[in-house]
């Protein structure tokens, strides 16, 4: 595991370093990165839930400027949710799955 720059929460559960926008708090158990909450949200929940992300996708706007959007996949009790978030900060390595 190695800590990052500016990445200030580290998740109680696998230890990995993460941005504030990349996990949650609990109540209870404390900051979990996405990828636990998604799994631990599921077995309580009783169902399958796959960890699949989207890659960035970069668009240019009106000016020509590209903008990075990181679209990502969440469990809530109410069912998945799908947070855009335009990003120029380095993203972590969600257990080998996400882009740096």
């Amino acid at each position: 595991m190695k800590a990052r720059p500016e990445s200030p929460y580290v998740c109680v559960v696998c230890g990995e370093h993460f941005y504030g926008h990349e996990g949650t708090s609990v109540g209870g158990e404390g900051r979990l990165c996405m990828p636990c909450y998604k799994a631990t949200t599921a077995v309580r929940m009783g169902i399958a839930f796959d960890q699949a992300d989207l890659a960035p996708l970069t668009l240019k706007d009106v000016d020509g400027k590209r903008n990075t959007f990181h679209v990502q996949s969440r469990l809530a009790p109410t069912g998945r949710v799908g947070p855009d978030l335009e990003s120029t900060a380095p993203r972590r390595v969600e257990h080998g799955s996400h882009p740096a």
